[in-house]
């Protein structure tokens, strides 16, 4: 029986007078389940809203973006409940790797009085990042605004100048 050729796609299913408790009848629904799976699989349902992994990196906690001017590194992360820079511990694994920590936390409204109801949950959130080269680790900076947290350091230039001076 398949049930994508056929005009009755339960097959005798359909009919009002089975016996619901008969071997040919649950043969049937066995067989209608396992065409349902092999086409409405893991896959399917991943790629069905556009959701699926594939060629994308997997992210790692909370997204981020990093930028640079010419003195300094700027890491920018989503890290929506966190207004508060108290609430995010930047931890130096070295000059060029780090570990930003971030607590959510739902806020009551200014005039709310008591909570009815919440899906929010206070939680830790955490990101290992690499830098592409050494900044200083005991001066920076945090700012938060609208869920974007964002980091400022210094670069540390390290190398040899050579007078032009000849």
């Amino acid at each position: 029986m398949d049930p994508f050729k056929s005009k009755n796609p339960f097959g005798e299913m359909g009919n009002i007078n089975h016996n619901p408790l008969s071997a040919e009848y649950l043969d049937q629904i066995k067989e209608m389940m396992e065409q349902y799976n092999s086409v409405l699989n893991e896959e399917f349902w991943n790629n069905i809203q556009g959701i699926s992994n594939r060629g994308r990196k997997k992210m790692e906690g909370f997204p981020i973006e990093l930028w640079e001017s010419d003195e300094e590194l700027f890491i920018q992360a989503y890290i929506p409940g966190v207004k508060d820079t108290r609430r995010i511990k930047v931890s130096f694994l070295s000059d060029k790797k780090l570990k930003i920590k971030a607590t959510q936390k739902s806020e009551q409204p200014t005039t709310a009085k008591r909570q009815l109801a919440s899906d929010f949950t206070d939680s830790h959130i955490e990101r290992y990042v690499k830098l592409p080269y050494e900044v200083e680790t005991d001066n920076y900076s945090i700012h938060t605004e609208a869920g974007i947290v964002t980091l400022i350091f210094n670069k540390i230039h390290r190398g040899v100048k050579v007078p032009f001076d000849f």
